[in-house]
């Protein structure tokens, strides 16, 4: 496959089998394609980015569930807190999990965003080298 033609249906199988099954090998058995097919068409960039962008966009939505359930979890334990709802052991451990949970993706989304802001701005910063031009 060259770099710039479409994903086919089967590579575009391939990705959601990668963005949900645990291992390579079993992305592979579900997306129907060999497990060498699977590595070598992830060294496509095409196939890289497009795996990336839907990746991101998995990792956006749970970002936006984890932002929507904090704000319930954040009230729940308040209430807990308050004596206006009794204690529930399961139910702490629940809100404290969507709280740290929302946590660590908010930190990763921000670290993410400034890595690429950083890229970004080195990208600009850097002059292409020729092969006439030598440091002096």
């Amino acid at each position: 496959m060259i770099a710039s033609e479409p994903l086919t249906q089967r590579q575009h199988r391939a990705i959601a089998a990668l963005l949900t099954e645990d291992t390579q090998e079993a992305a592979a058995r579900s997306a129907r394609v060999g497990v060498r097919t699977l590595r070598r068409w992830m060294d496509v960039p095409a196939f890289g980015a497009e795996l990336a962008r839907q990746r991101d966009r998995l990792v956006g939505a749970a970002t936006l569930r984890l932002a929507r359930a904090s704000d319930r979890a954040a009230t729940a334990l308040d209430r807990m807190a308050d004596g206006a709802a009794p204690p529930n052991s399961a139910r702490v451990a629940a809100c404290k999990a969507i709280l740290e949970g929302a946590i660590a993706l908010i930190e990763f989304t921000s670290m993410s965003d400034r890595v690429a802001a950083l890229e970004r701005a080195w990208a600009l910063s850097v002059a292409p080298v020729t092969p006439t031009s030598r440091p002096s």
